[in-house]
């Protein structure tokens, strides 16, 4: 599936849309119809890319499948699998409806979904049984699942429905269509967006209460230390007080912008600038060089990514910069859709636009460090998006090439290869996934532990869909969430 930015107000748009449902602007060429999205990654496991209208930032895009990216929670481009903090998440769009699925257990360095973090998220290593299941009365759009809920989202506008950890229902809520539901379990919330040109988000409690409400326009990005919420609009970024609605400071977001860990930073034009988090003042600001936007098609394809070691900015030709100091680092080569990989490096993919007389851009593509280009990853890219993703690995941190079920160190040397169906990294193993069949395979054996098939099932997956899967699965400590088009059951 490919995706563009809207030409007025340059949200995201997939090319199944007529209109973007932002602004309502028309979009030009062929609208094809919607594939169905693969299992719920980052949890280890979304979708990265890619995108729907997105919320207000997702992180970079990438592609559609189970642990597709590592980055900071939703930004302005949208991604389908991220990082968050010491999270993984999943992100992925089903029937119209984009879900995150947060799973414990992640390190922002290591973003495999056990072995890799503290050890939150196990793995089922021996074959689970059957504890409950459940069945809806209409198609299921998506599932989200911590250990102590269970979210569903329902296809069609049928809102969501929460099940607690004994299967039964909990609360539901038909209020809006959701078009994107995050399960935030550290926080006991559930937060769920409305796509339209009123967009906005609301916060539920465990208990189906709502606790919060955004404006017209606007979208809930996460929750502080102190408590206070982030909100971001298509032009700023704020922090807010939820008990007396205060803005402690907002920032202009400009172009594109990222947070990275205490820091946020933004790209406006020939600017960058980096901000506290904490207080939202201003650190330094930064000039990109003379001539930086030579070959840039469209001003939605500038992009900006961090990490601790260095601030990218992609437009024309990118620009590397000291996140400290705001120094540049050095300049050169050219722009492109920017992806994080192992070794905090960043992977860059030629931009494709959908509907251009453009081939589909083919690897090897170049990996970007302090020092410039340090290797190259000869992965597959679909509509501009590169099929890899870091995690951890045996402790070691390797790019996943779900794809071609490869391994690749950080400077994109293969270090294995072999494990088809490759659906969920963990430091020991992994999930593999086809049809109605999931198992846990460990590293270097050609047999898996355990496998199980699942009987007379609903398929999930459509004519549109270019994926093997028939069910999606969820981890969850010790046990997977499985659901296919209109049943969800708990194996443990």
């Amino acid at each position: 599936m490919a995706a563009s930015k809207c030409p007025n107000c340059g949200e995201w748009v997939t090319d199944w849309m007529t209109t973007c449902l932002t602004c309502g602007q028309v979009l030009e060429g062929t609208p094809v119809a919607r594939p169905a999205p693969p299992p719920q990654m980052p949890p280890q496991m979304s979708p990265t890319p890619p995108a729907l209208p997105t919320p207000p930032a997702l992180p970079t895009p990438q592609p559609w499948h189970p642990y597709a990216a590592y980055a900071p929670p939703p930004r302005r481009r949208a991604t389908l699998w991220a990082a968050l903090g010491g999270v993984l998440v999943l992100v992925l769009v089903a029937g119209g409806v984009l879900v995150v699925v947060l799973l414990r257990g992640g390190d922002h360095s290591s973003p495999a979904a056990d072995g890799a973090a503290d050890g939150k998220v196990r793995p089922v290593t021996s074959k689970p049984e059957q504890q409950w299941d459940w069945h809806a009365d209409q198609d299921i759009a998506s599932v989200s699942a911590s250990d102590d809920l269970v979210v569903v989202t329902l296809a069609d506008g049928g809102g969501i429905v929460a099940l607690g950890p004994d299967g039964r229902e909990r609360w539901r809520d038909e209020s809006a269509k959701f078009d994107y539901v995050y399960l935030r379990s550290s926080d006991h919330l559930v937060e769920a967006t409305y796509y339209d040109k009123d967009t906005y988000s609301v916060i539920f409690d465990d208990h189906g209460k709502v606790v919060w409400k955004t404006g017209k326009g606007e979208y809930f990005y996460g929750i502080e230390d102190d408590g206070d919420y982030l909100i971001s609009t298509a032009t700023s970024l704020r922090k807010v007080d939820p008990a007396t609605k205060r803005a402690a400071w907002t920032i202009p977001t400009g172009d594109d912008w990222r947070i990275e860990d205490d820091h946020i930073v933004t790209v406006a034009g020939d600017s960058v600038t980096s901000y506290t988090r904490a207080d939202g003042t201003k650190e330094w600001s930064a000039t990109l060089p003379a001539g930086h936007g030579a070959g840039l098609k469209a001003t939605y394809d500038v992009e900006i990514d961090a990490n601790a070691k260095l601030v990218l900015v992609s437009t024309g030709t990118l620009t590397a910069l000291d996140p400290a100091t705001g120094k540049q680092l050095w300049s050169g080569g050219s722009g492109g859709e920017l992806s994080a990989t192992a070794g905090d490096r960043f992977l860059v993919v030629p931009h494709y636009h959908y509907g251009d007389d453009e081939r589909e851009p083919k690897g090897p593509f170049p990996i970007y460090g302090v020092t410039g280009k340090v290797g190259t990853l000869d992965v597959a890219a679909k509509d501009g998006y590169a099929s890899v993703y870091a995690a951890k690995v045996e402790g070691e941190e390797v790019n996943v090439a779900y794809k071609e079920g490869r391994l690749f160190d950080k400077d994109g040397k293969l270090v294995a290869d072999g494990y088809d169906d490759l659906y969920q990294v963990f430091d020991q193993g992994f999930y593999s996934l086809k049809g109605t069949t999931i198992g846990y395979r460990r590293w270097h054996d050609d047999r898996a532990e355990w496998s199980l098939t699942l009987a007379d099932v609903q398929p999930i997956k459509d004519e549109y869909s270019s994926y093997d899967y028939d069910i999606r699965a969820d981890a969850i400590d010790r046990g997977l969430i499985l659901n296919d088009r209109r049943s969800v059951w708990l194996y443990r």
